[in-house]
């Protein structure tokens, strides 16, 4: 008799630790989100520029590439290259305006959120290049950028990334047929970007 009560005490205290297990493991909060880690990222774009002394906007549309290091939730570098053919105002003919931007995210909201708002900073260069008489004319300068966006993560491997992103500054230089010169046209350019991240190794 004292043996089968010391064999019900030994099951009752083995099988205890199993429910309060499984409940602990089913109040833990699941992780919906983690911009950490490397991932790439791939977009389309909408950009346009107004130049100063220039009310009117050029635009047009692109695409670009991006590549990321979340150090941890908030903080996320990047590198990224986008470039977009733009309509002309005063004239029936496009250019390519293209971005270079190394800057760094700051995302919002803790993991349980499949949404991620986000703020940029970046320090960007500029370029703009134009057919004339056959050979490019080009403008390049350096500009700070700064914006904001959300990341929608649609599993924990990827997320639709939306965003909007200024450019302020000046173009500096000016080249053409080898020849270079300095230049001082203040401009700002605008970028909206919808694309897809892809973090590496979930």
């Amino acid at each position: 008799m004292h043996r089968v009560r010391l064999a019900a005490l030994l099951v009752a205290a083995a099988l205890l630790p199993a429910p309060a297990s499984l409940a602990g493991q089913a109040s833990a909060p699941s992780v919906r989100s983690d911009p950490t880690g490397f991932h790439l990222a791939a977009h389309l774009a909408g950009a346009a520029i107004t130049y100063e002394g220039d009310g009117e906007a050029e635009s047009g549309g692109g695409a670009g590439l991006a590549l990321g290091w979340g150090v941890n939730r908030t903080v996320t570098l990047f590198l990224e290259a986008a470039g977009a053919n733009v309509e002309m105002a005063d004239f029936d003919d496009t250019y390519t305006l293209a971005h270079v931007d190394l800057g760094v995210r700051l995302n919002f909201r803790g993991p349980q959120a499949k949404a991620l708002p986000y703020l940029t900073l970046a320090y960007s260069g500029r370029a703009a290049e134009m057919d004339l008489d056959g050979d490019p004319f080009t403008i390049t300068g350096a500009a700070p950028s700064f914006g904001g966006g959300v990341l929608v993560f649609l599993s924990r491997s990827a997320a639709l990334d939306v965003g909007l992103r200024w450019t302020v500054g000046s173009f500096s230089e000016a080249e053409y047929q080898g020849e270079k010169a300095d230049i001082d046209i203040s401009a700002t350019s605008a970028r909206f970007d919808l694309g897809i991240a892809w973090w590496a190794g979930r």
